[in-house]
């Protein structure tokens, strides 16, 4: 889902799949439902039958999350208890019933792309809660941090 064009402030909000048998893309069609608008620099994570699609960035940080169902291909918004501060070029993963989200950038503009973060968050996905996650001293060394 998403990208950008090669041409700055251009994002897409198409989605397309890998057909590993063809070897080739191919586009998803959307059914229904309220889609993000076009972004890059945001995470997709899968969980069961429902991609969570994170932040980003679309002429300005995202902190928005929605959920696409794989078999209905209809989008749906997710509106967390506390939002979680704009993020993109993060990386997340879903772990059982949370998104969990690290580092990333918090700048607004294209010359704020240095300006990354080290913390580590976690969504439950069912009470729609972020929580901060302690992580260890040597995940900020390996990074350099």
């Amino acid at each position: 889902y998403g990208g950008d064009s090669s041409h700055y402030n251009h994002f897409l909000d198409d989605m397309h799949a890998w057909d590993c048998v063809a070897r080739r893309w191919f586009p998803v069609p959307c059914a229904g439902g309220h889609a993000p608008h076009g972004r890059l620099g945001h995470s997709a994570c899968i969980r069961g039958a429902e991609m969570f699609v994170f932040g980003g960035y679309s002429g300005e940080a995202l902190s928005d999350l929605y959920s696409f169902h794989l078999g209905t291909r209809t989008w749906r918004a997710i509106t967390p208890r506390v939002p979680l501060r704009p993020s993109s070029f993060h990386a997340a993963q879903v772990y059982g019933e949370h998104m969990v989200v690290y580092g990333g950038s918090f700048g607004n503009q294209p010359s704020d792309v240095n300006t990354y973060s080290n913390c580590m968050y976690s969504l439950h996905l069912r009470s729609g809660r972020w929580l901060p996650v302690e992580h260890c001293a040597a995940l900020d060394a390996a990074r350099g941090v």
